[in-house]
């Protein structure tokens, strides 16, 4: 038999073969990992539950599909549970694995409130800090919740999600830059994270995209960075009015022309980036920016009301 799906919407895009009726796995899920692994899992299990309908669901869509197959991962506890579920719903499974991925991958044992996330309650939209819509995500908001680790890759398979809030956590490594392509987000909060590395890219082809917060995190390189790959006369952060970027390591100069062209930017915030030089005169200059901050020390910016050395 066969079955035409969409992971985000459900509409016809792929099909999936079903080629021998549902196996259950011969593992159970193991205890919530502390940490990803630094390099590609060499592990393989004696019998495997590829032939599954969950198994050939998510080996077409997770980002790397030999992790379902190694139970030390996050990527293999949430396969590992799904795949014995005999889900028949494409949608459903994929909602299901890239929940729980994110829930192991965060300590989610630990966190404040994790009621459905704990006991894998049927329903996701019934667990704790979701947001659905006829079923499917829409926003995880779960700030301040003790969340601890990382962000998988495959939290970005929820692609109709619109929010997600995960603000004073301790939540740690690189944001991924597969959230660019989550068509869907309009509100990114991550604030009062160790998230480090360079800022994500891809973001600016988020064309519903309107607040993005990434302040006080350990983000460094280049702002610069967030406009990387950007088709010239393309659209870049066509919505996006709230840009919260202070207290990181961000350093170079500031590109002051791509941020003037951010036409309903509202308030931008650079302030406590002591390697950030250079101006924004043309960004203040477009008179839409109403609440500015940089260091003013090191960076010309007439409209900056928050920073080292700014007017008030």
């Amino acid at each position: 038999s066969s079955s035409t799906w969409n992971p985000g919407t459900g509409a016809p895009s792929a099909v999936v073969v079903v080629t021998q009726p549902p196996q259950q796995p011969t593992y159970p899920p193991t205890e919530s990992p502390t940490s990803m692994p630094t390099r590609m899992p060499t592990y393989v299990p004696t019998e495997s539950p590829t032939g599954s309908f969950a198994a050939q669901v998510l080996q077409q869509v997770a980002y790397d599909p030999n992790l379902l197959y190694n139970p030390r991962t996050s990527e293999g506890q949430a396969f590992a549970i799904v795949a014995k579920e005999n889900l028949g719903n494409p949608t459903e499974i994929i909602q299901r694995y890239s929940l729980l991925a994110f829930y192991f991958a965060a300590n989610g044992d630990d966190w404040v409130l994790n009621e459905g996330w704990k006991s894998q309650a049927p329903d996701t939209c019934s667990w704790q800090g979701m947001n659905c819509q006829n079923g499917v995500v829409k926003g995880i908001s779960l700030s301040n919740n003790n969340l601890m680790g990382t962000l998988p890759n495959d939290i970005c398979l929820l692609t109709s999600m619109e929010s997600f809030i995960t603000s004073a956590n301790t939540l740690v490594g690189q944001f991924p830059s597969c959230f660019g392509r989550m068509s869907n987000l309009k509100e990114i909060h991550v604030n009062a994270n160790f998230f480090t590395g360079s800022l994500p890219q891809g973001l600016h082809n988020l064309q519903d995209l309107m607040r993005l917060t990434l302040s006080f995190n350990n983000f460094n390189g280049d702002l610069g960075a967030l406009f990387n790959g950007a088709r010239s006369g393309g659209p870049v952060f066509p919505k996006l009015q709230t840009l919260d970027l202070h207290t990181n390591g961000l350093k170079g100069l500031i590109p002051d022309d791509s941020l003037a062209g951010l036409t309903n930017l509202k308030a931008l915030t650079l302030d406590n980036n002591p390697g950030l030089f250079g101006s924004m005169t043309t960004t203040c200059s477009a008179g839409n920016v109403y609440l500015a901050s940089a260091d003013c020390n090191k960076v010309n910016c007439p409209c900056c009301t928050r920073g080292n050395n700014c007017l008030t």
